[in-house]
């Protein structure tokens, strides 16, 4: 493999926090300095949030050329891989890739009961410990909140908030359901109302 087969520098834009890495067989982080990666082929990568409790809401990348850097493209992720083909990569020297995260809603229980958290339509839920358990979710997501029967999760202080509900559920528990959490706030799962 000639050097030119590895002509280019893919690096992420100064201060980005997320972890991007090259989808090859290292999974090479991509860094502020930069990486060797090939202009011959797609230059395919992940990108991860810095914490759990963010999220990535745009990615973008800038190709710069002999002509000189491009302007900010945006790409998404297909299977959650991001692809720049290498025909846009083709004389390129250099891409950079910017991240923009954003905080994702952070659910908390604070009741005195474990509870179990499903996230839109996973039908399998996130075990949420008791007192200081949290779960991220995305704007405009919706969860589903399982109880004991004969009793509903307290969120009476959260303005546009609204809770449906309940459905049965196996082994003498409720499943309730809450939308419309707002996308500038969290939601806090106080101890239980009895269900009137």
């Amino acid at each position: 493999m000639t050097e030119t087969a590895f002509g280019l520098t893919a690096k992420i834009k100064t201060g980005v926090s997320s972890t991007v890495k090259l989808d090859d067989s290292a999974k090479t982080a991509v860094t502020e300095a930069g990486v060797k990666a090939s202009n011959r082929t797609d230059l395919v990568f992940t990108v991860e949030a810095s914490a759990n409790t963010e999220y990535v809401s745009e990615v973008t990348y800038k190709i710069t050329t002999a002509a000189g850097a491009g302007s900010a493209t945006p790409i998404e992720a297909v299977d959650g891989k991001y692809t720049i083909s290498a025909e846009e990569l083709k004389d390129a020297s250099e891409v950079e890739i910017d991240v923009t995260e954003e905080s994702l809603i952070v659910v908390t229980n604070v009741s005195s009961e474990d509870l179990v958290i499903a996230i839109n339509d996973e039908t399998e839920g996130t075990k949420v410990v008791k007192t200081t358990g949290t779960i991220g979710i995305l704007p405009g997501d919706t969860i589903k909140v399982v109880t004991p029967a004969a009793y509903k999760p307290d969120i009476s202080d959260f303005a546009g908030a609204t809770m449906t509900g309940p459905v049965p559920s196996g082994n003498d528990k409720l499943v309730w359901t809450i939308s419309g959490i707002a996308a500038d706030g969290d939601l806090d799962l106080a101890d239980y109302l009895p269900v009137p």
